[in-house]
C-alpha cells in the first residue's frame, strides 16, 4: 500500500532543512553579487516551501551555481551534524535510549535536523529550469540538461521523496566510510596494532 503524505505536511516536518536550502541561494548569489529583491525561507503554500526572488541572470554558470547550491552547503551541514553523534553511538554499547533525558532529546533533535538538512539538499524543478536554457555550447547543454533530468526524479511527488531520504542517509554516511578507509589503511601500514582503543 503506498502512502501519499501531502508535501506540507513534508515541508513542516522537515522545515529546518527547507530553510537552510533557501539561505544556501540567498548565501551564493550574495557571493556572486547578485542583487536579491525578497526571499521567504519558510511557506506551508502550495507553490513552494520558500523561494528567494533575485534580478535577471544571463550567466547559465552563475545560474547553475545559485541552482546547485543547497546541495552543497545542505550536504555538508547534514555530514557535520550527523557524524559526531552518529559515531558517538557507534563506540556506545547502546544505540537505543533507555530513557528520555536533556542529552538523549537533544541527540534526537539534532539527528531530525541533520537528516530533514540532507532531505532538502536536491535542487528544485524550478532552480533548474533556466540553466540548459542559457548554455551555447552543446556539451554543457547536454551536462546541464542531464543535472535537470536528475533533479526532476528527486521531484516526482512519490518517487522524490524515497529518493530525497535515501540521499540524506547516503551523505551521513560518508564520513563513516571515509574514517574507516583512514583506519583500515592505518592498520596495514602498521600505524594502528588493534582496535581495542574503539
Amino acid at each position: 500500500m503506498i502512502i501519499f503524505i501531502p508535501g506540507q505536511i513534508i515541508y513542516l516536518l522537515t522545515f529546518p532543512g527547507v530553510i537552510l536550502h533557501e539561505i544556501a541561494h540567498r548565501f551564493v548569489c550574495d557571493m556572486l553579487g547578485v542583487r536579491v529583491y525578497h526571499v521567504c525561507y519558510f511557506s506551508l503554500s502550495k507553490e513552494a516551501s520558500g523561494y528567494v526572488m533575485h534580478e535577471n541572470i544571463t550567466s547559465a554558470f552563475h545560474v547553475f551555481l545559485i541552482a546547485i547550491a543547497p546541495l552543497f552547503i545542505n550536504s555538508i551541514i547534514c555530514m557535520l551534524l550527523l557524524f559526531p553523534f552518529g559515531f558517538a553511538k557507534i563506540l556506545d554499547t547502546t544505540f537505543i535510549f533507555e530513557e528520555f533525558t536533556i542529552n538523549n532529546i537533544i541527540h534526537y533533535l539534532v539527528i531530525w535536523a541533520g537528516f530533514s538538512i540532507g532531505y532538502h539538499a536536491m535542487p528544485s524543478n524550478v532552480d533548474m529550469q533556466r540553466a540548459p536554457e542559457l548554455t551555447k555550447g552543446y556539451t554543457s547543454y547536454f551536462f546541464l540538461s542531464l543535472a535537470k533530468f536528475i533533479v526532476a526524479l528527486f521531484n516526482i511527488p512519490l518517487l522524490g521523496p524515497i529518493l530525497r531520504l535515501m540521499y540524506a542517509f547516503t551523505v551521513a554516511s560518508i564520513p563513516f566510510f571515509i574514517f574507516f578507509i583512514i583506519l583500515l589503511s592505518m592498520i596495514k601500514l602498521g600505524l594502528i596494532n588493534n582496535l581495542y582503543f574503539l
